[in-house]
């Protein structure tokens, strides 16, 4: 549709004042338009900050430029008029996913506004983009929980949701995918009472692994985030501790680079296997021996922790028994090389006893 043409699309008459700016007649023709100095861009009018989807654009496309703008009469508008609620694009985002996206914006009353309108008019919290994010997912990102309203209000909507179900005798959630990002996003929130209440309804899978992101498993999630509190939480429920990241992290290793020595004793206590190798081949004794700052009595604390559990210094493309033997190394981390030194000389006169010891029963 051109700037000059005096054809308004037919739900612009469902609407009689603009959002922002001063209230304008929406049946006005292009010469008021023009006289009020407002550019159209192909397919849509431009009025006071307010977008008006043409002919030559549909309205689901009109939807979710509107839920992505704030523009809360304008996506009423788009819905009396028809549009589907639904409606993916090429990204496979909903309105849904638009609205709840910018919550991070100062008017997140006008973003819940939205958000209620849409639900209300049938849209799914159940629809995956095609990078399988969820709405719910997306009211977090990129920085998680500077949308906190915006989240707890989809939180809210999806726990009657699943009382529902449940009441109705069903499955707490429709689809895997769906209940493993559910609770994925309520790890990465921090939301232990989320966290909490998931993890105890039936058939949940305490070891979920995030694709979305970076094929990490809930426990390595909490471990990254600190969230001690969901860890130990987890670790009720038995999870996996031979699961790895796509770059063959498992979650004694998160535990050892975020320098947590609590979370390190409790994986110790649960079984966590200590010389495993990540992608690349070290195991994380040497990742505690080379921490990314100036030892200090936490790097102390975990490298005696990971010895004591068994961890084997000669293990690995870089092992620390390597580190040990390099010049370096005694100058630049000079405690951590004492406690290693150490333990070196108890496991050199271990052997020695023990071969002593095989000696005089030969005899």
């Amino acid at each position: 549709m051109s700037a000059g043409s005096s054809t308004v699309p037919s739900f612009v008459s469902t609407l009689n004042t603009v959002q922002h700016g001063k209230p304008v007649s929406m049946k006005e023709d292009s010469s008021v338009v023009a006289r009020r100095n407002l550019r159209a861009v192909p397919g849509v009018y431009l009025i006071e900050r307010e977008f008006v989807y043409g002919e030559s654009h549909s309205k689901e496309s009109g939807l979710m430029e509107a839920a992505a703008k704030g523009y809360t009469k304008l996506v009423e508008a788009l819905l009396a008029e028809g549009a589907k609620v639904n409606y993916q694009n090429k990204e496979g985002m909903t309105a849904l996913h638009e609205a709840v996206n910018d919550c991070r914006h100062s008017d997140v009353d006008s973003r819940i506004q939205i958000i209620q309108t849409l639900l209300h008019a049938k849209a799914s919290l159940e629809i995956p983009d095609h990078r399988g994010g969820y709405p719910l997912r997306t009211s977090i990102r990129p920085l998680g929980r500077v949308s906190l309203r915006c989240y707890n209000f989809l939180k809210e909507t999806i726990l009657k949701g699943i009382e529902e179900r449940r009441q109705k005798g069903l499955a707490p959630f429709v689809s895997r995918q769906f209940a493993d990002q559910t609770f994925l996003t309520a790890v990465i929130q921090g939301d232990m009472q989320f966290v909490t209440y998931l993890i105890n309804l039936p058939d949940m899978d305490i070891n979920a692994i995030d694709h979305y992101h970076s094929s990490q498993t809930a426990l390595m999630i909490a471990i990254e985030e600190g969230y001690i509190d969901i860890v130990t939480q987890l670790l009720t429920k038995n999870p996996n501790l031979e699961l790895k990241d796509r770059d063959g992290m498992n979650a004694l290793m998160y535990a050892v680079r975020r320098s947590l020595p609590p979370v390190v004793s409790k994986l110790i206590r649960a079984g966590v296997k200590i010389n495993e190798f990540n992608g690349r081949g070290v195991t994380a004794l040497y990742e505690a021996i080379n921490p990314r700052h100036q030892e200090n009595d936490i790097d102390i604390q975990i490298v005696e922790s990971l010895l004591k559990a068994g961890a084997d210094m000669s293990l690995g493309d870089y092992s620390p028994l390597s580190e040990m033997q390099s010049g370096h190394y005694k100058k630049a981390r000079p405690r951590i090389y004492a406690v290693l030194e150490k333990a070196l000389a108890a496991k050199e006169a271990q052997s020695s006893s023990s071969t002593s010891s095989a000696s005089a029963a030969t005899e």
